[in-house]
């Protein structure tokens, strides 16, 4: 009986053991493959400098990181304002969404009809859109 609950034992903190060295694994699966600069000027925000940093975890999900930066009317340097998560994921054979931040802090959906893949969709055509131009509150 003492060997049995030993082995028990054994195996309790093995699964535990794994459990912890799989999370970190699974958290760091997002992997960058793109980078986009763009300078604009606006009224509002004087000169802004909006960086986007895409990461992909598979085929079918990807990250956009868009980090907003503004000088006020040509003095100083830039500075960081925020950063705001876009999500591009393909939830079915022939539908994208696509999940947009406001200025709030609060997501919007928005739906594509397309056979392209997440990654696919991001590089054939919303790089090159509107959407790659704007504001989060726009």
């Amino acid at each position: 009986m003492k060997k049995y609950s030993v082995f028990l034992l054994l195996i309790f903190f093995a699964v535990v053991a794994g459990i912890q060295f799989s999370e970190p694994v699974s958290a760091a699966s997002w992997v960058k493959f793109d980078k986009k600069v763009v300078y604009t000027y606006t009224g509002q925000h004087g000169y802004v400098k909006l960086v986007y940093t895409v990461y992909k975890k598979n085929k079918n999900n990807v990250l956009l990181k868009q980090a907003f930066y503004s000088k006020p009317y040509k003095s100083g340097t830039y500075k960081r304002y925020g950063t705001y998560n876009w999500y591009l994921k393909k939830v079915s054979k022939t539908k994208l969404k696509i999940v947009i931040p406001d200025i709030e802090g609060n997501y919007r959906n928005r739906y594509v009809k397309t056979k392209y893949s997440a990654v696919n969709y991001y590089l054939k055509v919303y790089r090159k859109s509107k959407y790659m131009k704007r504001f989060p509150s726009t």
